[in-house]
């Protein structure tokens, strides 16, 4: 594996045993959520020709993120990290073998779906707090950075690679063997995690408020830290005033654009080939070192390529904004994650992640309710560009603490 090492920060990431073993296991892993996301969404129109179907099953795809993620956060906290992952794929294993099981068996409702489909969310929300806090144990310190973008470009590219397979296999036969691919992927993840030797972390001092103060012990820490806390602003800035436009992409495409399905089609392959491009510049740029101005600066990018995208006419300079979009989605949450990870305490890394994935991902979900339901009072352009808007205030904040904060983050870089 040293032989890696030659191949830029990348190679360098990837020339750490763990990480190479974690990386060859996850890619498949995270093709296979992908094929089985669009798997399910395919048969519940299948089953049901419901719309509201069709949102349900994305809710109790997304929504356990937002519930579970702070005791999925204290639990990373207080116990073997590393074991925990084991203990969830393995339940996820099992809930993509009983879908493929039922399935071929002829038993599948969409009930059934839904709840399997509650199971899977309710694992990658406990998934997501581990996964992030284990990252700075199977990689070194100096590593670090580029060992973030290569998990954002695995995931990144799954949106692509796993889309594109489940299309096939929904052409040529029928959802069950698409269950089945995932029910395989999971299988090599638990392979690489069972070759994966790391130390663990001592566990976090208990608060004497119990569990409800452990949690309330983390958010207060992340929320008062002088690089965490304005990091976290940002992050929600750009989570709630920026993502929210890839859920009104479908109206764009067709009220504004003029374009059926391909169009839709171009629009977010592009913020996908984007965030893929963002994700692979930061890995091979490796260092944690000036990644405050990279965030500040990926928040303006943001707003720009927003207010180009809401103001054009023409498509093509569309799909360019969607690729600049996804690029700076990709920047932004990238360079905060690895910051953040520079400088929290380990004892509460589990925590701070777990805040990290609500803000993310809780953020763009509320930004796409309010935004949604504005648009159907101002038609499409205008909240878009008025997120905008508000992201060019938090950005001219931004700037301001921009300094101090890339002051601190440079005090905890190794071997400065």
């Amino acid at each position: 594996m040293n032989g890696l090492a030659r191949f830029g920060a990348i190679g360098r990431a990837l020339s750490n045993r763990n990480f190479c073993i974690y990386t060859a296991g996850n890619i498949p892993l995270v093709i296979g959520v992908w094929v089985q996301r669009v798997a399910v969404g395919w048969l519940t129109w299948q089953l049901t020709e419901s719309g509201a179907w069709l949102g349900l099953m994305g809710a109790a795809d997304l929504f356990p993120i937002v519930v579970c993620s702070p005791i999925a956060g204290l639990v990373a906290d207080r116990y073997d990290r590393l074991a925990i992952a084991k203990v969830v794929q393995v339940v996820a294993a099992f809930q993509a073998v009983v879908l493929t099981v039922l399935y071929f068996a002829g038993l599948v409702t969409v009930e059934i779906l839904f709840f399997l489909t509650i199971i899977a969310g309710t694992e990658q929300a406990f998934y997501q707090p581990v996964r992030q806090a284990m990252t700075p144990n199977l990689v070194r310190n100096e590593d670090l950075a580029a060992a973030i973008a290569v998990n954002s470009v695995a995931w990144h590219s799954a949106r692509f690679i796993g889309p594109a397979i489940a299309g096939i296999i929904l052409v040529v036969s029928e959802p069950g063997y698409a269950f089945a691919f995932n029910a395989i992927a999971f299988s090599t993840f638990l392979i690489a995690l069972w070759n994966i030797r790391i130390t663990p972390e001592p566990p976090a001092a208990r608060s004497p408020g119990g569990a409800l103060g452990d949690l309330m012990d983390g958010y207060r820490y992340a929320f008062s830290h002088p690089v965490i806390g304005p990091l976290y602003v940002i992050l929600g800035t750009g989570a709630m005033f920026g993502r929210p436009v890839v859920e009104l992409l479908p109206g764009f495409a067709a009220a504004v654009f003029g374009r059926g399905p391909d169009g839709l089609a171009w629009l977010t392959s592009a913020m996908g080939l984007g965030a893929v491009l963002g994700g692979i510049w930061l890995g091979n740029r490796g260092r944690i070192s000036g990644l405050a101005t990279l965030a500040v600066m990926a928040l303006c990018g943001t707003a720009a390529f927003l207010l180009i995208f809401t103001y054009t006419a023409m498509f093509e300079i569309a799909v360019l904004c969607m690729t600049g979009i996804g690029f700076m989605y990709v920047v932004t949450g990238t360079t905060i994650q690895t910051m953040v990870q520079t400088v929290v305490e380990p004892q509460l890394r589990g925590r701070v992640l777990a805040l990290y994935g609500m803000i993310w991902i809780g953020g763009a979900s509320v930004g796409a309710v309010v935004m949604g339901t504005m648009s159907e009072w101002f038609g499409l352009r205008a909240p878009v560009a008025g997120g905008a808007v508000m992201v060019i205030a938090v950005w001219i904040w931004a700037m301001g603490v921009r300094r101090r904060v890339a002051a601190l983050v440079d005090d905890h870089v190794p071997d400065r």
